[in-house]
């Protein structure tokens, strides 16, 4: 039988909004990534990317998708409780055009109202 040990207050998060689980995969074309990445927020995702650390010069904005239980195929999974479905969130994907080989990028990626309130 198991019994609770410890139990504290609901604790916040700093960052509710933040960017969860970003991946970076190729798109199959030459000079081209796939930027996606979770959040709590439906808004327009935007990764700016440059050559060298805090100097972005390019920006690319994206789209952001969800999902919903009755989307799912087949039960449990389209039964819309809290046992049978996860709410994802918002997934953002981004594709960055015209990157060359060999080169190193860095980037920062987000919602573009919390990138434009931020300096690089």
């Amino acid at each position: 039988a198991s019994r609770l040990l410890v139990a504290s207050q609901e604790v916040a998060s700093e960052r509710p909004h933040a960017p969860l689980y970003l991946k970076l995969a190729g798109t199959g074309n030459p000079g081209e990534m796939r930027l996606t990445w979770l959040s709590t927020v439906s808004r327009t995702p935007v990764v700016r990317v440059g050559t060298a650390p805090g100097q972005h010069a390019y920006t690319f904005s994206g789209a952001v998708t969800t999902y919903s239980a009755d989307e799912m195929c087949g039960a449990p999974a389209n039964i819309p409780s809290a046992r049978y479905f996860r709410d994802p969130g918002y997934i953002h994907q981004v594709v960055l055009l015209g990157l060359e080989p060999e080169v190193e990028y860095f980037f920062v990626y987000g919602a573009i109202d919390i990138l434009n309130g931020m300096g690089d």
